[in-house]
């Protein structure tokens, strides 16, 4: 499946324009969020277990997924972080994260002034 923007996800199986519209359409549309699901889960599983060096990861998978899991690491971080807060194994955890997500953000800073295709 293409976006508007041209980015491409493919369909994790075929699904054929085979016997009433209103069926296969409906299976197209369930293809579409199960190859959705399959790409973040794939891309889940393959983020860099740094966190800071993401570029080739950034570049492997489409933004809604990249956005997604990045949520996701993200809500983890600071989850943790206020845990080790509240059991008093670090006070400044929350300092700590931020300053792992702005090292985050300055890689990818660099990366968006770099040579960039359109898309």
């Amino acid at each position: 499946m293409w976006s508007q923007e041209g980015e491409y996800v493919a369909f994790s199986e075929s699904v054929y324009a085979i016997g009433a519209v209103e069926d296969w359409l409906g299976k197209i549309e369930a293809m579409m969020k199960q190859s959705i699901y399959d790409v973040t889960k794939r891309a889940f599983q393959q983020y860099p277990s740094d966190g800071t060096q993401r570029d080739e990861w950034l570049f492997n998978y489409a933004a809604q997924p990249i956005l997604t899991i990045d949520m996701v690491y993200w809500t983890a971080g600071v989850s943790h972080a206020i845990m080790e807060i509240q059991s008093g194994r670090e006070n400044d955890a929350l300092k700590t994260y931020r300053n792992f997500s702005e090292r985050q953000l300055k890689a990818m800073i660099s990366l968006v002034r770099g040579n960039l295709d359109a898309l």
